[in-house]
């Protein structure tokens, strides 16, 4: 997945949402691969050097975050998994209460456990997750946990070795959090920090909202209703991401969802 140029999001970039968003409510249920047809036929409409820094992937910038905070859902039809646009939420509307959506969100482990086992593969790319998800070849010599592909091309499978078995990452066809799951995981199995807490504001912040799995996500951003209304959560930031009012609970969540080193907690 490519990452966002500095000069998003700006005006067109609202616009061009705004049709995603009327296109998807018009055509009911929709598919992860009609969802990238829309998103580049939008496009079409903007001259090419405006839309060419939305990248090969403008499904990532333009529908994502709309998935992340509750505008669009995943669904199920006839056993296909695909996606919807929900009305929009009165401001008298009661909306979920974030400390249960994290008190029900499986820890990563669990989520972990449920992709396919795949040990036939042999991983020669690995995935650098601070270079842009850029791909360099590898020796299984050297192989510890990660997110690796068989060969260096866009559409092939990607599967995770979780430190025992290597296993298959649904695509976004079936399963939109997959990747997510396994690029937190990554980082968790490194002791890396996903937060920062702050105790006295309430605020909570972030440098990966765009691998946050979606449900997590989309709690953090409920603990402050007025954040549902922000355009800036219809973007999705690469830099760092706040979140406000969050309950201290919501700390011991984390920690049990991510693990122990998964958030640092300052009393300022």
């Amino acid at each position: 997945m490519d990452i966002l140029q500095n000069n998003l999001p700006d005006e067109q970039f609202f616009e061009i949402q705004s049709k995603l968003i009327m296109r998807l409510k018009k055509q009911s249920f929709v598919s992860w691969k009609q969802i990238q047809k829309t998103c580049k036929t939008l496009l079409e409409a903007y001259p090419e050097s405006y839309s060419a820094q939305y990248g090969n992937f403008p499904e990532y910038k333009l529908f994502m975050p709309l998935l992340r905070n509750g505008i669009c859902e995943v669904a199920k039809e006839n056993e296909k998994t695909g996606y919807v646009a929900l009305p929009e939420l009165a401001d008298s509307e009661e909306t979920l209460n974030p400390l249960l959506l994290l008190n029900n969100f499986p820890c990563i482990n669990d989520l972990i456990n449920g992709f396919k086992k795949e040990d036939s593969l042999e991983l020669k790319f690995k995935c650098n997750l601070e270079d842009k998800y850029s791909y360099k070849p590898f020796s299984e010599k050297s192989l510890e946990i990660g997110i690796y592909r068989p060969e260096d091309k866009v559409y092939a499978v990607t599967l995770l070795f979780d430190g025992k078995a290597k296993r298959i990452i649904p695509d976004y066809n079936k399963n939109p959090d997959a990747i997510n799951v396994a690029r937190c995981f990554a980082r968790c199995s490194k002791n890396q920090q996903l937060f920062t807490y702050h105790k006295q504001s309430k605020e909570l912040s972030t440098c990966f909202y765009s691998e946050l799995p979606i449900l997590v996500s989309r709690a953090l951003i409920l603990f402050d209703k007025s954040q549902l209304k922000n355009a800036m959560y219809n973007y999705p930031l690469s830099r760092n991401q706040p979140y406000h009012n969050v309950d201290e609970k919501a700390v011991e969540e984390l920690e049990r969802i991510f693990g122990a080193n998964c958030i640092e907690v300052k009393n300022d």
